[in-house]
């Protein structure tokens, strides 16, 4: 049993309205257990109830001689930044290895016949591709030990920011400078894949032929028709299997096929998409960013110091988008591995990701499942890690641990909201909040998206937005990222839109100053 007595309170610091517990508990574990390797200490201060099939991702606020809390950890990340140079180098390496190595293994699994595997090379595929995720999250919580929540990173860049655009009496605001230095460092999986499908619409309105296909509404019409163009069909199938796990998340069940990659690129051409007018505008843009960052640097006269925290900033933005396509890839690369595992354990898929690694392997290798257990962790159990490594509560420890969060209350009458400029703008529009993917109906072209926290799955409504606004976030978080790339006023890190805000409210954002005032 885990000595509470000095945990007397951990905040929720986010929340998921599905229940990854395994890559949940993965985090936790890599944080727990493997994090010394590269900081010289663990984190033991994260604590995530599950609750019929939501999670809290909650941290502690206190802290022992035995347990740094989290923003003491934020400080150390900040102090071996600067201290250490190479640091920086080494947490990009780790994470492009780590990330690069688990597509590429998930990949092998996706390709396989698992029916052939033998129970222990089945488990010895998963733990494969579960070591090398702990290995990714390891390196992951670098970026989000400098900013998650404390926002110490982001606090720091403003800081300077404003001292510089003052001194130098800069027409650039804080908030554009800020969403221009900000923006990864490289272009992301999802990048590609909409750089790709322009490529595709493109390569379709060069065959006048192709293009007559492609306007018919006969989405099998056209796939039968496809037989005329085997390049294209190819290149498409191609795409397809690329980019399938864009609506995947963390556990599916939605796997896209070239179906409705074929829908989608039909819709664009009886729209007259102009493709090579897109893709010019997307690489332009890519090159303007990377001008305005240089630019910038020089007309505040940063300092050395200075253009070292842009460059982490812009360095760990890519990072946190890399180490989430990765897993969102690799979640869905596994899919078939995780429904083979279920089949031989007699349990559903979701049954099978309430499994901790060695029950898994006690499931495979010896036929002993724990159901009533499995099934009273689908309807709450915490996940935390100690001394002992990674535990996984239920019944009354985890009500106990579950009674030792708390969420951060908002008054709901308030008129105005201060967060932290993303990418800057002034605009007017309705709020719709949207937590999950199953909400994004809701949302209409011209609204303004709030959130608690986004994430790729979210990815079609904030196209539709007006402008996103979100309870949580840093200068390196999705939302933050997203809306540079869209060029829509964004507003992070407000910790209580999401309880204050209601849909149907009008609301007018000034991006540049943070500010949100309700009309």
């Amino acid at each position: 049993m885990i000595n509470s007595k000095h945990s007397k309170k951990y905040k929720v610091a986010a929340k998921e309205e599905a229940s990854p517990l395994m890559h949940a508990l993965n985090y936790t574990e890599a944080a727990g257990t493997k994090l010394k390797k590269i900081i010289g200490v663990n984190d033991r201060s994260i604590l995530i109830t599950y609750q019929n099939a939501s999670w809290k991702y909650s941290l502690q606020t206190d802290w022992t001689i035995k347990e740094k809390s989290w923003e003491k950890l934020g400080q150390l990340v900040l102090d071996r930044l600067i201290k250490d140079k190479k640091f920086l180098d080494q947490v990009y390496a780790g994470t492009k290895k780590s990330a690069k190595n688990l597509i590429s293994l998930s990949e092998k699994n996706k390709k396989a016949d698992l029916t052939k595997f033998s129970n222990s090379r089945i488990y010895y595929s998963f733990r494969k591709i579960y070591d090398i995720w702990l290995e990714l999250n390891m390196w992951g919580e670098v970026p989000n030990l400098a900013d998650f929540e404390h926002f110490m990173l982001t606090n720091r860049i403003m800081g300077f920011l404003q001292k510089r655009v003052k001194q130098k009496n800069s027409r650039i605001s804080v908030g554009e400078a800020y969403g221009i230095i900000g923006a990864p460092s490289e272009r992301s999986w999802i990048q590609q894949s909409e750089i790709d499908f322009f490529k595709l619409i493109d390569l379709i309105q060069k065959n006048k032929k192709a293009v007559i296909l492609f306007k018919t509404k006969d989405t099998a019409k056209i796939e039968r028709g496809l037989m005329e163009f085997p390049n294209l069909k190819k290149t498409i199938n191609d795409y397809a299997k690329k980019f399938d796990w864009l609506q995947y998340h963390y556990d599916g069940p939605v796997i896209l096929n070239a179906n409705y990659f074929i829908e989608l690129l039909a819709s664009s051409i009886r729209q007259n998409v102009k493709a090579r007018q897109k893709l010019e505008k997307i690489l332009f843009d890519e090159k303007k960013t990377k001008h305005d960052q240089i630019k910038i640097k020089k007309q505040l006269s940063l300092n050395p110091e200075e253009r070292h925290w842009c460059q982490v900033a812009s360095i760990f933005s890519y990072l946190k988008g890399l180490r989430k396509d990765a897993v969102f890839i690799a979640s869905r690369n596994t899919d078939n591995l995780i429904k083979e595992i279920s089949k031989r354990l007699n349990l559903s898929p979701k049954q099978t990701r309430h499994l901790m690694p060695a029950e898994i392997r006690l499931g495979l290798l010896t036929g002993k499942v724990n159901v009533p257990l499995i099934n009273q962790r689908i309807n709450h159990c915490v996940s935390i890690c100690d001394n002992q490594g990674i535990k996984l509560l239920t019944g009354q420890e985890a009500k106990r641990y579950a009674q030792m969060t708390y969420e951060e209350q908002a008054d709901k009458n308030i008129k105005e909201l201060k967060g932290t400029p993303a990418y800057p703008g002034k605009v007017k529009g309705i709020v719709k909040l949207i937590a999950s993917a199953k909400e994004m109906s809701k949302m209409n072209k011209g609204d303004v998206l709030v959130s608690p926290a986004t994430n790729p799955n979210l990815l079609p409504a904030m196209k539709k937005a007006k402008a996103i606004i979100t309870d949580e976030g840093g200068v390196t978080c999705h939302a933050a990222i997203v809306s540079r790339e869209l060029k829509i006023p964004c507003v992070i890190g407000t910790r209580i839109a999401s309880k204050v805000l209601k849909d149907g409210d009008k609301v007018e954002i000034d991006a540049a100053q943070g500010l949100i005032k309700k009309v």
